[in-house]
């Protein structure tokens, strides 16, 4: 593919988000399996699932981290996604206009997936939360 720069970045960082997702859901998987081996008489569920003292002030918060990671990874995947797949979008259309003036019978469109705002609201992070991240690329190309 002739793509370069912030869709070749994008790539990159939605294979770590996904990596480091993978890891954070085996992290919490584990941390569920040790709740579940927890005795009636070892009574420091809700401490470890919210992070709060027990046992002569100890603290664990591997759980809670572990949920907050979840979410700050999801919404990373989700939004790398999104941006890789509107980056392609547009260097596909302008791979396309180049090839309608030099052939005939070319597509009439690239198909792009349905990301329209009505059918994404609330689901894509919002571009500000990413904001320093994009402020490194002047083009989309």
């Amino acid at each position: 593919m002739s793509v370069s720069r912030r869709p070749i970045a994008l790539v990159a960082a939605l294979t770590g988000a996904l990596s480091s997702l993978a890891e954070t859901i085996e992290n919490r998987n584990g941390q569920i399996s040790k709740f579940k081996n927890l005795t009636p008489e070892n009574r420091q569920l809700l401490e470890l699932y919210f992070g709060l003292p027990y046992a002569g002030g100890h603290v664990s918060t591997e759980y809670p981290d572990a949920m907050e990671g979840l979410k700050n990874l999801t919404d990373d995947v989700i939004f790398f996604s999104h941006l890789l797949c509107k980056d392609l979008e547009a260097h596909g259309n302008e791979v396309l206009y180049k090839l309608r003036s030099k052939f005939k019978g070319v597509v009439d469109q690239i198909h792009a997936i349905e990301l329209s705002p009505d059918r994404t609201a609330g689901l894509i992070p919002p571009l500000e939360q990413y904001s320093e991240w994009i402020s490194g690329f002047s083009q989309t190309k």
